[in-house]
């Protein structure tokens, strides 16, 4: 019973068969293709962009006029300026970082 088991194993694994799909999926798989070239490009977030960079140069811009942040006399105040600096550049990276929106039409 063994030999008749491994004999008809070996006879399904060395026959050699294509694998190929079917006409309606590669049909589905071209007209989905066809309709994604169709859709207009994404459009670079500049808004997004500009409001980050502003962020950053702000941020930039408190945090170095607020003073010599490693002197022995740090005040709360520059340390509110430091942390709007950090909040600045997370802001700009997270413009970059996240997803761009998903296209129109797409499943």
């Amino acid at each position: 019973m063994n030999d008749e088991i491994e004999q008809l194993i070996e006879d399904v694994l060395s026959a050699p068969r294509a694998i190929e799909p079917s006409p309606a999926f590669a049909k589905r798989v071209i007209i989905a293709v066809q309709r994604e070239a169709a859709l207009p490009p994404l459009a670079f977030p500049w808004k997004r962009f500009v409001a980050a960079v502003v962020a950053f140069v702000l941020g930039m811009v408190l945090a170095l006029v607020g003073g010599d942040a490693a002197s022995a006399a740090v005040t709360s105040h520059h340390a509110w300026l430091g942390l709007f600096a950090a909040v600045s550049c997370c802001s700009l990276f997270a413009t970059f970082s996240t997803a761009m929106p998903a296209r129109r039409g797409a499943r």
